[in-house]
């Protein structure tokens, strides 16, 4: 005797009569609260975490800034996002850059610069690869540009001194370590150069210039004055020459007369006429 089983009409026969329902057990009641608490447990600590950063951001406003310091993780949350201000660092010093947000703000122009301490950026312009407070290897010439950016910021009227950053720059007790001494040190040096140049510059004016194609190039001293060529050398060390004007008309190996011109001449050629030549450069 054969059985037919019963179905739907182009389904799969059933081996179960149609009011049969399986025997599931339900959730127990410690699982299912087990699942819920963690659900919960997640929102509470994403919101924990936006009122934290919110809470932190809010403490740091504020307060003595001459006190305060910053670990690289808390400036960090500095960043704009979720109501915090815009804060950067430069030399270990952070300034408070909220009022410019469009110069700040996230995909403006500067805003790379904002959540970290970026010194190196601030010099190289390398935006990409240098947004570190690795400063090594900088030339007196470097390090008296950041030392200008430095000051740029703690003049600036708008952008406001918050403390600073505890690393690279300034230990836990808010002392400056060396790289901040080695810094002025060499940005010194470059300001006494730099010094020395204008000295000689205000002692020994540089001569007047003219060119032209059709004529070529001249130089010449107003004044009663006597231009010479004068070998010297740039803040790096690099030797260059310029044209300087002389109360009197002796010469040396270092102070020499332009070839065809005579040593009582206030003017003398310098270039033929014609197309200009690197040599224009260095008159």
């Amino acid at each position: 005797m054969v059985t037919e089983l019963s179905g739907a009409p182009g389904r799969e026969p059933s081996a179960f009569p149609p009011s049969y329902r399986p025997n599931v057990p339900p959730m127990p009641p410690t699982v299912r609260s087990r699942a819920l608490a963690v659900r919960c447990e997640i929102w509470l600590m994403a919101f924990i975490a936006i009122l934290g950063v919110s809470a932190i951001t809010l403490i740091y406003r504020d307060g003595d800034p001459n006190t305060k310091m910053f670990e690289p993780q808390m400036l960090a949350l500095f960043n704009g996002e979720r109501g915090a201000p815009l804060y950067m660092a430069i030399l270990g010093e952070v300034f408070d850059v909220s009022r410019s947000p469009k110069h700040y703000g996230k995909g403006a122009g500067y805003g790379h610069f904002v959540g970290r301490d970026a010194s190196r950026a601030f010099v190289t312009g390398e935006f990409k690869t240098d947004l570190t407070d690795n400063i090594s290897g900088f030339t007196p010439e470097q390090c008296a540009t950041l030392m200008h950016w430095r000051g740029f910021y703690r003049k600036h009227k708008v952008y406001k001194y918050k403390g600073r950053v505890h690393g690279a720059f300034y230990n836990d007790k808010l002392e400056p370590l060396g790289p901040v001494k080695h810094v002025e040190r060499k940005a010194a040096v470059a300001k006494t150069a730099e010094q020395a140049q204008r000295e000689l510059e205000a002692k020994y004016p540089p001569c007047n210039v003219r060119w032209s194609e059709a004529s070529g190039g001249f130089v010449w001293c107003d004044g009663g004055h006597f231009p010479r060529k004068i070998f010297t050398q740039l803040s790096t060390g690099q030797p260059t020459t310029r044209c300087a004007c002389f109360g009197d008309f002796g010469w040396s190996d270092i102070r020499q007369i332009y070839p065809g011109c005579e040593p009582q001449d206030t003017e003398c050629r310098t270039l033929p006429p014609g197309p200009a030549v690197q040599e224009h450069s260095e008159l």
